[in-house]
């Protein structure tokens, strides 16, 4: 049997101050690992609201905009024990502002790369692939314009599969 964990991810793509920076994460217990801000929707919550107060829990940034109104979807298969899990993460590419005041509890690091860097720090091969999307998105959206997508297939049939899921 395959569980399934969704969880709420944020690329950043940041104020012009810093040049566009991405800003990455290491979670305490797993600091071999830099990732971004993420986590679960509270059952009240819409994907948006989650994806502010996730990100000011953890960082202590605000989301200044959405650059794209349609999340970016990343799933993979893991292996914890003997079960394999199915996790699915939304990622919102957003212009973030505010000040670093990370977390202490959950979080070890965190730190601004360049989309370089941050494709080279990312471990795993489905965070390249999410950043490579989202360094295409901001390659589609002009410097002070922030771009309205319709919802794509992929992400109506996102939805469906969140939705069997949050009901089941």
């Amino acid at each position: 049997m395959i569980n399934q964990s969704i969880r709420l991810g944020l690329f950043l793509c940041v104020r012009k101050t810093t040049n566009g920076r991405f800003f990455l994460i290491q979670y305490r217990g797993y600091e071999q690992f830099w990732g971004c801000p993420k986590g679960h929707r509270e059952p009240d919550e819409t994907h948006e609201e989650a994806a502010h107060r996730e990100l000011r829990e953890e960082t202590g940034l605000q989301i200044k905009s959405f650059v794209q109104k349609a999340p970016l979807l990343e799933e993979f298969y893991w292996f914890k024990k003997d079960e394999r899990l199915l996790k699915r993460v939304l990622f919102f590419v957003a212009e973030v502002e505010g000040k670093i005041n990370l977390q202490e509890e959950e979080i070890a690091n965190g730190q601004w790369f360049t989309l370089t860097e941050a494709i080279e720090k990312i471990a795993h091969s489905e965070g390249k692939a999410t950043l490579k999307q989202v360094e295409y998105t901001l390659k589609a959206c002009p410097k002070n314009f922030h771009i309205k997508v319709e919802v794509s297939t992929v992400f109506m049939e996102c939805e469906k599969k969140l939705l069997l899921l949050q009901r089941s």
